[in-house]
């Protein structure tokens, strides 16, 4: 749900926790449900302002990510020159999803929580739109690690 503290987090899981003992048919008493919903209302403030300081600062990322050399995605190593060349050689990229599948920029172990911005930011700029149009990196599976320890034992062995 973001970047949200850490009373909102406890809030979101206590509701999460009595809606499933609900759905299980457990009996929950209306006192705890309408507490648990004024916490998660409460925490919503606070929330607000975490998400509103943490937020990217896209165009700032942009900014600071034009020299050639810049690593942009350090899972891959992807240079700002690679993604440059890919925007230039394909006039018809228009997305940072369509970037990541071209230059491998967002592919590593952090799955693109560090790059994502900024590619989003370059292809922005080299296509003189906006940020929020070059959008984000589509989910591909597996959406996160699998031991290789699992695939063996989907083998039968």
């Amino acid at each position: 749900t973001g970047v949200a503290g850490a009373e909102r987090a406890w809030a979101e899981g206590h509701m999460a926790g009595l809606t499933i003992a609900a759905s299980l048919g457990a009996t929950i008493p209306p006192v705890a449900l309408a507490q648990a919903r004024r916490r998660l209302t409460g925490s919503a403030r606070f929330a607000g302002v975490m998400q509103a300081m943490f937020a990217p600062r896209r165009a700032a990322l942009a900014e600071l990510s034009r020299q050639e050399e810049t690593v942009i995605c350090r899972c891959e190593t992807v240079r700002n020159g690679k993604i440059e060349k890919t925007l230039q050689n394909n006039p018809f990229i228009q997305s940072a999803s369509a970037v990541k599948l071209e230059c491998r920029s967002g592919m590593g172990p952090c799955q693109g929580r560090y790059c994502e911005a900024t590619v989003a930011a370059r292809v922005a700029e080299v296509r003189k739109a906006s940020i929020e149009a070059s959008g984000y990196f589509n989910a591909h599976l597996p959406v996160k690690p699998v031991p290789l320890q699992d695939y063996r034992d989907i083998g039968g062995e």
